[in-house]
């Protein structure tokens, strides 16, 4: 606890276990707070004086955050119990829960309103997230507002006029190459493209890549000889990655706004976009790097299983069959076939406490070694060159910068790349390597007068008729598949 009069700072609790998101009660008495291992925890309060914390929760489980509601006895919280995020009403002396959100979507970081009976927090649905307003009597709600960029963790004012949030703007600032031979890098495709991850055809002679518009990715294909691109006609798709033989695209689809990701693959030369993941329904999170197998005949990939947890699969394109490179309860994600075919590169936090490490997995013996790490050095993006080195992309001084391991362990950064790179990929012999520049900045907005007549979410301030009686479960619609908003990048 810090003091602002004087610069004091005082420890409120002590415990050999993680506690967060502390939440100051109504008229300062009390402090509610989140504590415990990683699905195991609970929902606690302490004295502001200090003292013992008292669990509210009577089971632990995987407790997220909580405030308080203006009446100084109710928590409203999120948890990730129901495999996303469900916003809950939990009564601070007896425990009572009443849930607010059905779990469908990824619901966190609720708040009340301390003049109306509604409920703002963060929600996604296979993508960034909005700030979601709900009324609490009968679980009518909607969004402040819906942009290209990630809006999260709202805030009242105290007169329940207003809401604060901070917005997450990270989009693609440029496509470029870097030639390993003469360490050279060309710009190839500029910001105003929004471009994100791009990956060299077989014969290094064209590029295939994402591009962002209104919220939506599409796919462009740039010749470099010419200088010239053209559209790619797959629809909504994004982490284009191209096959061997230069004859198809693997990457992720969208078939429409209101569905899931899907791993796809394309045909170049007539744009016929095959989905190989709809009948999967136990797959999801897939909007993320895939990687083609040197023989062309499979694809690697992660798929989220439970909140904070990812496992890598691989697709057999000649039979459609799933097999599991990894099934436990660790989040793995953008996974790379070695040169050769044999192994699996791939980053992971199994090293434990949330570390970042770089694992490689063989594919006959599914043994999993180290490569880099595991530490709290955030890198990510692994990929296997021909003569074993590693380029990765690593946070080694506040922003993203090329990395290349050499097969002794060694390493530097590759300084001639500049700052904020992501998604390397190396070409077909491993000498050139495609980058995409990005553009991250975090932003605070103060969005006025929520419940105007002209604003979004006028229709949710006509006011309710009080009922008698212990509140009910809101029930309400699913409204999709879910996508964590909360990728390894900003945990």
């Amino acid at each position: 606890m810090y003091r602002l009069s004087d610069g004091q700072v005082r420890q409120l609790t002590s415990a050999d276990h993680e506690e967060e998101y502390p939440s100051w009660s109504p008229d300062g008495s009390t402090v509610a707070f989140v504590g415990g291992s990683w699905g195991r925890r609970h929902f606690l309060v302490v004295p502001a004086t200090g003292g013992t914390p008292r669990p509210v929760t009577t089971n632990p489980g995987r407790a997220g955050a909580c405030s308080w509601a203006p009446d100084g006895r109710w928590l409203v919280c999120h948890s990730y119990d129901t495999g996303a995020g469900a916003v809950w009403l939990l009564d601070s002396q007896t425990a009572e829960a009443i849930q607010v959100t059905d779990g469908s979507s990824w619901d966190y970081k609720p708040t009340i309103c301390p003049t109306r009976p509604a409920v703002a927090f963060s929600r996604s649905n296979e993508g960034r997230s909005v700030i979601w307003v709900q009324r609490l009597g009968d679980g009518t709600g909607g969004p402040l507002v819906v942009t290209g960029a990630d809006d999260r963790w709202p805030t009242w004012t105290r007169d329940g006029n207003h809401l604060f949030f901070h917005r997450l703007v990270d989009e693609g600032a440029g496509i470029a190459v870097w030639d390993r031979r003469t360490r050279v890098v060309r710009d190839l495709v500029p910001a105003e493209h929004k471009p994100r991850y791009a990956s060299f055809a077989p014969d290094g002679r064209r590029i295939v890549y994402g591009t962002e518009a209104g919220g939506r990715s599409r796919l462009r294909i740039l010749n470099l000889d010419t200088g010239t691109s053209q559209p790619l006609p797959a629809g909504e798709a994004a982490f284009p990655t191209w096959s061997p033989d230069g004859r198809t695209i693997a990457c992720t689809v969208r078939p429409d706004p209101s569905s899931r990701w899907e791993i796809a693959t394309v045909d170049v030369s007539s744009g016929q976009v095959q989905l190989w993941t709809t009948g999967r329904t136990d797959l999801r999170g897939l909007h993320a790097p895939v990687s083609f197998a040197p023989d062309g005949r499979r694809l690697v990939f992660r798929s989220e299983t439970e909140p904070f947890e990812a496992n890598l699969l691989v697709l057999d394109l000649n039979s459609g069959r799933f097999t599991n490179l990894t099934e436990d309860s660790w989040w793995d994600e953008a996974p790379s076939f070695s040169p050769d075919g044999r192994s699996v590169i791939f980053m992971s936090t199994r090293g434990g406490d949330w570390t970042w490490g770089f694992y490689r997995i063989d594919l006959d013996s599914k043994e999993i070694v180290t490569v880099a790490g595991p530490d709290y050095i955030e890198r990510n993006n692994p990929q296997l060159t021909v003569d074993g080195r590693v380029l990765s992309t690593m946070v080694a001084s506040k922003v993203e910068e090329l990395y290349e391991q050499l097969p002794d362990g060694a390493g530097r950064v590759v300084t001639e790349a500049g700052p904020a790179v992501r998604y390397p990929v190396p070409s077909a012999d491993g000498e050139q390597v495609v980058f995409t520049r990005t553009r991250t900045t975090v932003e605070y907005w103060l969005a006025e007068n929520v419940w105007a007549a002209d604003s979004p979410l006028a229709p949710l301030a006509r006011p309710l008729v009080a009922e008698a009686g212990t509140p009910q479960v809101i029930d309400q619609p699913p409204l999709g598949p879910v996508r964590s908003p909360v990728d390894t990048r900003r945990r």
